[in-house]
């Protein structure tokens, strides 16, 4: 099953009956997005939300899951200005964590970067043996050139092998561009701290 299909005819109900699935064969705890909160850095009502954009961002940022079960994150880009490209590598404990698929939300068009049209341009890979996953992508063709503002990028999925607490950390020598090829590179970088029930 793709997890990251989505039914097109009844977008409402094909939202809810595809999450409760993913939960029962994936094992999730939860599937964690935006949502409210004080350990939110993405919720604008956050009132120690001190995210100096542009911001590359793990959400949640907390999270707790359930021993061996698969879970979700988010990679959000924060108060972003300019840009149409991106290079980032996330990292983990492989003996803790198993990477096991990222979406580059092009198909139904949910990207960041897809935001003024265009096409993405994306290249992934998974390296469970040294545990970090690399993303490279860039936008082409929109109106403008640039994007800029806060949207998702990707959802990365993975599984809990082992340890009662692990850690799933940004590079801090991630890249962003603009259209130009110029840098603008992260001022901040959110990672996400796990616990496992």
């Amino acid at each position: 099953m793709n997890m990251f299909y989505v039914y097109k005819k009844s977008p409402f109900y094909s939202i809810i009956r595809i999450t409760v699935l993913i939960l029962l064969i994936a094992g999730c705890e939860s599937l964690p997005s935006i949502s409210e909160g004080p350990d939110n850095p993405l919720d604008p009502a956050n009132p120690n939300n001190n995210i100096n954009g542009p911001a590359l961002v793990l959400s949640p940022t907390r999270l707790n899951v359930i021993n061996n079960s698969q879970f979700q994150l988010e990679l959000w880009i924060v108060e972003s200005d300019s840009i149409a490209a991106m290079s980032t590598r996330i990292l983990y404990d492989p003996i803790k964590i198993s990477a096991q698929g990222v979406d580059s939300l092009q198909t139904n068009s949910e990207s960041f970067f897809l935001q003024n049209g265009g096409q993405l341009i994306w290249f992934s890979s998974i390296n469970n043996d040294s545990g970090f996953i690399q993303i490279d992508c860039a936008v082409v063709e929109g109106d403008p050139k640039d994007v800029e503002g806060r949207g998702i990028i990707s959802r990365i999925l993975f599984r809990h092998l082992s340890g009662t607490e692990a850690s799933i950390h940004i590079s801090s020598d991630s890249q962003l561009r603009t259209s130009k090829n110029s840098e603008k590179n992260p001022n901040d970088i959110l990672g996400t701290d796990i616990k496992i029930n």
